[in-house]
């Protein structure tokens, strides 16, 4: 399978709300949320920003999102398909549940590969400052 069917393959089972079908593309040890250059939401400990390590903690991520948001859309834009990653332009509206604030932008989310295939890190690209005011 190439790895934008299974970035497509990921969004659909998302939009299902099949998180073990997730992760069955995901590397034992992946990287989940990882910014090697810091200084992003995980700093103010944005609960669906945190890095995550390992197959087994990425389910909690997904925990996270139910947790915190109340979505009202979510749509995959567009893939950007490169050698080794794949870029998803999504546009989304939520609600935070616990301020009752109201989020509405775009985001980058960026999927890497390893040589088998499986993703070995994921992380999000989006408007930290809006979602740390929102949580506010």
């Amino acid at each position: 399978m190439s790895q934008l069917e299974t970035v497509k393959q990921i969004y659909q089972a998302f939009e299902q709300g099949n998180v073990s079908k997730i992760c069955e593309f995901m590397s034992t040890d992946v990287f989940w949320e990882h910014h090697p250059t810091g200084n992003t939401g995980q700093d103010k400990d944005i609960p669906y920003m945190r890095f995550r390590k390992g197959k087994e903690a990425v389910p909690s991520f997904f925990e996270d999102i139910e947790e915190d948001f109340e979505m009202q859309d979510f749509n995959l834009t567009y893939l950007l398909e490169g050698k080794e990653a794949i870029a998803a332009v999504l546009r989304f509206d939520l609600t935070v549940k616990s301020t009752g604030k109201r989020i509405q932008d775009e985001e980058v989310h960026l999927w890497e590969f390893g040589n088998d295939g499986k993703v070995k890190a994921f992380r999000h690209f989006l408007d930290t400052a809006k979602s740390i005011e929102a949580h506010s």
